[in-house]
């Protein structure tokens, strides 16, 4: 399967509704990342976004694979894209979260480089698992 992935100005109506149907109702500040999607043929299969978090670190904000598309390492490669957005913007370390339950993205951020940590002020949902990573 050939997928293009492509950076996106603003998300539209195709990466809203794959946002919805990977997580209901939880709530995106669209505007405050930098966005990408990916595509097989016409069909969005995935997104991922990232932004500034603190000086020299970055955020992964938000990863969706359409659950026709899982397992194909999508959410690996949109990892490594945005890894070097952040390099090519200064960063030297990356962070995410997950929740505790969704093993396929904890996997994804290990097998991708990233260990757990305990951060001095947790932002995710009760329970959320920290990722961080030197670049």
């Amino acid at each position: 399967m050939r997928v293009a992935v492509r950076r996106v100005e603003a998300p539209g109506d195709d990466v809203r509704a794959l946002n919805r149907l990977c997580f209901r109702d939880d709530p995106v500040n669209w505007r405050a990342a930098t966005w990408w999607a990916a595509s097989f043929g016409d069909d969005l299969v995935a997104f991922a976004g990232i932004e500034p978090h603190k000086r020299r670190t970055w955020y992964l904000s938000r990863a969706g694979v359409h659950p026709n598309a899982r397992g194909l390492g999508l959410q690996r490669r949109l990892i490594r894209v945005r890894e070097a957005h952040a390099r090519r913007h200064g960063a030297v370390q990356v962070i995410s979260d997950t929740a505790r339950w969704n093993c396929a993205s904890a996997n994804n951020l290990i097998a991708c480089g990233y260990r757990l940590y305990r951060p001095r002020s947790p932002w995710g949902l009760a329970g959320s698992l920290y990722f961080r990573k030197s670049l």
